[in-house]
């Protein structure tokens, strides 16, 4: 479905200098803006909500940056015995 949009000169002043910015289409920067929105305000089910990975490298980072409290293997941690057993 298309649809006609009709913004102010300001609004699109806006979407173009972002387009410009990030060099994504002006259309790629409208459906993110107002996909975020839509999400922010439960319009859009979780299941279609985007994965952002920028947030999951970070995480990945904090959780690498962590003290290492136990250098052991896992599996000694755990408890394995050499057939794979807990003991």
């Amino acid at each position: 479905m298309t649809i006609a949009l009709s913004v102010d000169s300001e609004t699109a002043h806006l979407a173009q200098e972002l387009a410009r910015a990030t060099g994504k289409p002006l259309q790629t920067i409208l459906r993110e803006a107002i996909e975020k929105t839509a999400i922010a305000e439960g319009v859009v089910p979780p299941q279609r909500r985007r994965v952002d990975m920028n947030k999951i490298r970070e995480i990945l980072a904090r959780i690498d940056a962590l003290p290492v409290r136990d250098p052991r293997p896992a599996d000694e941690i755990i408890g394995y015995d050499k057939h794979g057993v807990p003991r």
